[in-house]
Formats: structure tokens, C-alpha cells, sequence
């Protein structure tokens, strides 16, 4: 079970650009908000309750009452705006009441700290009256009130938002320090399983412990073992992974990801000609064949629909079989050198 960053102390990886938010901090030079940017699991989460516990509990030991009660949730001058869990066919979104909490919150006394804090997270989630909500608290901030604003992707957050905080950017941690911190959550996983999510992840440690949580590996390697012998697969080969892979809504999730991961690593091959370093045993070799056997355009094509069946299938109540399907035939017709249209027919 992966632990909210809020009850995770280490911070690994970011030791500079936290260095850089104390001096600024300890010099009076803090602004009143910041954007916290970087892949999803790269730790941005941490750094921020990692400063929080710093502003609030004034540096306290872990074990002390402010400390603990970060970690709980439960510190009256630290609101955190979450989206609910998302159910299955629905997209996790803060609306305008949760935004509306922070005017509250930002209205009131401190209770224990000289300030109060706002953590948004992630910011991505907001949906445009939330937006506008918080906005209006970012452009006329209140005194002693700082604002954290943590996001994956911050080209998509408004223009004025992004204007109204000053930006911090996690990068990725390299595989080792990546499978490091999975295997100190997770002794029980193997070197290798461990380096291969750290790889997976990109360098984004809260996603390779759910990578390997979800026993990503032994997907990936599904794939790329059936993938891989195109077009000359076993027949229903296809049917059957899509079965897999599609049995439940988290499965689905994290292997619609990896596939569209292992096709961005078929586009690659096919742009350099080379497949790179090999993640899985034969991986190389199965790159290297079937990005040979259609145009880059295609390769992109077969990419570009499939991110939009499984973006459809996250916001629609899908069949996650048939969705999967319909990837796995299209990357089927482009490895007979079709584009994608066999598999439209052949799903029709």
C-alpha cells in the first residue's frame, strides 16, 4: 500500500531544489505560491508536505505534535484540497466547492502557526469554476497564507494561475535511486523486478512502487512477448491478453499505460533505427522487427489511437476488453503493414 506523502519523511532526489525553498524561506524571500511541477510519482507531493512540516511544525522532529498531526491530516493551519477517488468511467475532479473551503480557510485565524497553508494537489484537477475560485485567492492573497499548487502536467492549468505562483520542477531520479526507494517500501521485491519499474516509472518513484504493487513487470513482459511475434502470433494470442489485461479497472489502467509506453519505444526504434537498452530479454530484437514493418506515420497513428480508446475508456463506461482489443488489433494491422484499418473493420 503505497503511503500518502504526507506520512513519508525521506525525500530523495531533491535535496537542491528543497536546499533552494529553505534558503528562500529562512531569508523572508517565500512567495505566497508556488507551483510544485513533475511526473506523476516523482515525489512533488513529499517535497510539499516535507516544507510544510518545516513551516508549521518550525522544523519539530518527526514525532512531534505538529509533525504527527500533518501526517494524520488532521494540522489546523494546513487545508488540502483533493479530488475524491475516481469511480470507474469518471474523472477525479476538485469543484467549486472544495476551492471555496480555501476562501474559508484563508479567512480564518491560524491556530498554531504564525501562518496557514494551502495545498492543492493535484491542481490538474481543478475544473474551470474551481479554478476561477482559487484564482481569485491567488490574485488578492491574504496575509500569512501560502499556497502550494502541485501538477503533472502545468502547461494545461490556466495562464493566469500559472502567472500567479512561482514554479519549482522535480526531475526524475535516475532507475537506481528510483528502485532504492521501491525496495525500501517493498523488501520483499527482487533486484531485478525492482530496476525493471524503476525503468517503467521514467524515474518517478511513487509510480514504480504501484507499477510494482500491480506486478507490472510480468504485464510488460506479456506484451512484449506477444507483441513482439507479430503478425505471425498464435491465433487468439490477441483475445486472450486482452482477457488479462482487461480483467479489472486497475489491471486495465496500468496496462494501457505500458502499452502505450512499449509503442512509444517501437516509434522511437523506428525514428533512430536503433532500439536502445533492452528493459525485458528479447525486447531488442521484437523493436527492432516490428518497427521495420510499417512507416513511422503509422507507428504514430496506431499510438495516437490508442491513447484516445483508453482516454475514452477512463471517462466512459467501456468495455475494457473490446477497448484493449481494439488497441492490440490495431498495432496487429500495422505490423502487416495496413495503417489501421483492419482493425477497424475487424471491431466493427
Amino acid at each position: 500500500m503505497v503511503a500518502h506523502p504526507r506520512e513519508t519523511e525521506a525525500l530523495i532526489g531533491h535535496d537542491a531544489a528543497f536546499e533552494d525553498a529553505l534558503t528562500a524561506w529562512n531569508r523572508g524571500r517565500f512567495p505566497h505560491a508556488r507551483l510544485v511541477s513533475g511526473p506523476d510519482g516523482v515525489g512533488k507531493a513529499t517535497f510539499v508536505y516535507r516544507l510544510a512540516r518545516h513551516i508549521l511544525a518550525a522544523g519539530d522532529p518527526a514525532g512531534s505534535d505538529g509533525a504527527v498531526q500533518i501526517a494524520h491530516g488532521e494540522h489546523p493551519d494546513l487545508l488540502a484540497l483533493e479530488p475524491p477517488e475516481a469511480g470507474q468511467g469518471t474523472q477525479a475532479v476538485i469543484k467549486v466547492d472544495e476551492a471555496r473551503r480555501a476562501s474559508r480557510f484563508c479567512a480564518m485565524q491560524s491556530a498554531r502557526s504564525p501562518w496557514r497553508i494551502v495545498v492543492v494537489d493535484p491542481a490538474d484537477a481543478l475544473n474551470a469554476s474551481a479554478a476561477n475560485a482559487l484564482l481569485k485567492d491567488l490574485e488578492e492573497p491574504p496575509g500569512r497564507v501560502l499556497f502550494f499548487l502541485i501538477s503533472h502536467q502545468p502547461a494545461r492549468l490556466h495562464d493566469t494561475i500559472r502567472s500567479r505562483c512561482t514554479p519549482i520542477r522535480l526531475a526524475p531520479l535516475s532507475a537506481a535511486q528510483t528502485a532504492d526507494i521501491v525496495r525500501g517500501h517493498l523488501p520483499e521485491l527482487s533486484a531485478p523486478e525492482a530496476e525493471l519499474v524503476a525503468r517503467l516509472s521514467d524515474g518517478a518513484p511513487g509510480r514504480a512502487q504501484t507499477l510494482a504493487e500491480m506486478h507490472a513487470g510480468r504485464i510488460y513482459r506479456e506484451i512484449v512477448a506477444t507483441l513482439g511475434t507479430l503478425p505471425n502470433g498464435e491465433p487468439g494470442a490477441l483475445p486472450d491478453l486482452a482477457d488479462r489485461l482487461a480483467a479489472d479497472h486497475a489491471t486495465f489502467a496500468v496496462a494501457a499505460g505500458l502499452l502505450r509506453q512499449w509503442l512509444g519505444r517501437v516509434i522511437r526504434t523506428g525514428a533512430t533505427g536503433t532500439a536502445g537498452d533492452e528493459l525485458v530479454t528479447g525486447e531488442g530484437a521484437a523493436l527492432q522487427a516490428l518497427a521495420g514493418r510499417a512507416h513511422l506515420e503509422d507507428w504514430l497513428d496506431v499510438w495516437d489511437k490508442a491513447a484516445r480508446l483508453f482516454d475514452r475508456a477512463e471517462t466512459s463506461n467501456l468495455d475494457k476488453r473490446q477497448v484493449f482489443l481494439s488497441a492490440l488489433l490495431e498495432v496487429e494491422a500495422a505490423s502487416r503493414g495496413s495503417g489501421g484499418q483492419s482493425a477497424d473493420k475487424r471491431t466493427a
